[in-house]
């Protein structure tokens, strides 16, 4: 396989399964490393990188194995699929064209047109919160301010009249 289509085939995987295997390949740390990267336990980063693997490997169309994931996880933490050999000796050359595509794509109008899409819509939605919080505040009104009455007690009246 070709650097070119190793890139591809990481191009069309899941964000996060590109970064598990970037982590584990091309900056070619251990599973530990990766795993304390992670806060997980060696043996759930394991299953983490098979499943980035499964990805990768189907993007290149290679046959998915069968088995017991945690089987199949133990046998690539001990050694891994050719397709991740082939990955880990293009290193330089996929990552540079990693980093080519990355800098192709930020140079691109489909870019400039999704960062300023963003700031507009940040915009839109501070005018409206803004918009909503004085509507609201205009509509209380002005609350006048009465004092506390106090009432004193009526003196009780006598049915008696009173007597000359």
């Amino acid at each position: 396989m070709t650097p070119l289509e190793l890139q591809q085939a990481l191009a069309k995987i899941s964000a996060r399964s590109a970064q598990v295997i970037s982590h584990r390949v091309l900056d070619a740390k251990t599973r530990e490393e990766c795993a304390a990267l992670y806060g997980l336990k060696p043996e759930l980063w394991d299953v983490l990188f098979l499943r980035a693997v499964r990805d990768f490997e189907r993007a290149l169309g290679l046959p998915a194995a069968a088995g017991d994931e945690v089987e199949q996880a133990a046998r690539l933490a001990a050694a891994l699929t050719p397709a991740l050999v082939e990955l880990s000796t293009h290193r330089d050359e996929t990552r540079r064209l990693i980093e080519k595509a990355h800098a192709d794509y930020e140079a691109s109008p489909s870019h400039t047109l999704e960062v300023w899409a963003r700031r507009i819509a940040i915009v839109v939605i501070i005018a409206l919160t803004a918009w909503f919080y004085w509507r609201e505040q205009s509509q209380k009104g002005q609350v006048r301010y009465e004092p506390q009455r106090t009432f004193e007690p009526v003196p009780p009246t006598s049915d008696k009249e009173p007597t000359p």
